[in-house]
């Protein structure tokens, strides 16, 4: 079994050390040039991580490629909370070298408005996108294949979502965020307007989440098709006032718009 060695920023002994580290050793902690990183030997990649005291500000730009010891890793994963209660003005992700972001990625990030995920990510994580109050818009790569449990939730200003149309697993279907068949329904933008919504009649599945802090829809439409409702799928949707199930789903019925 390869053991696992820690340490934070520059450590003297690491120049020492290093020719053991290739062998015996498989991660390390590194702070390069203000970024917060775990450093991943065997594979020669980093992950960003969440500084250890505070957060990340201002505009950011998170580069493709760090060097260590004089040994070149690929950034190919926003880490776990990486930009949690971060102010951010601006943010340049890698272009060429990321394929995840993780989960609680961006949660309470302040200031972000847009969110363009590059192409080469594959997955977003459960809960890798929440409460960015300042969110208007994600646009989602055409490589993108696994989309976690309430990937993106409770962002209070979000007007839409885009998904690259070379994208053969998601698509986003009048701004709605689904799964390329139309039979998962994932994302229902909070600020998205309109007042009414009526889901595909090939939607099966809800997820968790999915019409949470709703601000303009007023009456949802389920089609006879749906025969999974989340829990939570509801959350703080405050302007809903009405649900109407076709009278001919057999898993879930409605009365006067309850």
């Amino acid at each position: 079994m390869v053991p696992t060695f820690f340490f934070t920023g520059y450590d003297e002994r690491a120049p020492v050390m290093q020719p053991f580290l290739k062998f015996y050793y498989k991660e390390a902690y590194a702070t390069i040039d203000d970024f917060v990183y775990i450093l991943n030997y065997n594979e020669k990649t980093a992950t960003l991580e969440k500084p250890d005291n505070g957060y990340y500000e201002g505009d950011i730009v998170v580069p493709d490629y760090v060097v260590q010891n004089g040994i070149k890793f690929a950034v190919t994963a926003i880490g776990y909370a990486a930009f949690r209660k971060a102010t951010i003005t601006s943010l340049q992700l890698p272009k060429q070298t990321l394929k995840m972001i993780d989960l609680d990625a961006f949660n309470n990030t302040k200031g972000l408005k847009t969110l363009d995920i590059p192409e080469g990510v594959t997955t977003i994580a459960e809960d890798a996108i929440m409460n960015c109050d300042d969110l208007t818009h994600i646009s989602i790569p055409a490589s993108v294949e696994e989309i976690g449990d309430y990937a993106i939730n409770a962002c209070y200003s979000l007007e839409s979502i885009t998904v690259d149309e070379g994208n053969k697993h998601f698509g986003a279907f009048d701004g709605v965020l689904m799964d390329k068949a139309q039979t998962r329904l994932i994302t229902y933008p909070a600020n998205k307007a309109g007042n009414t919504y009526t889901i595909p009649n090939t939607v099966k599945n809800i997820d968790k989440k999915a019409f949470m802090y709703l601000r303009h829809m007023t009456s949802l439409t389920v089609p006879a098709s749906v025969s999974n409702l989340s829990f939570n799928m509801f959350v703080a949707a405050y302007s809903l006032e009405e649900i109407n199930v076709d009278p001919a789903n057999t898993a879930y019925s409605s009365d006067d718009g309850v």
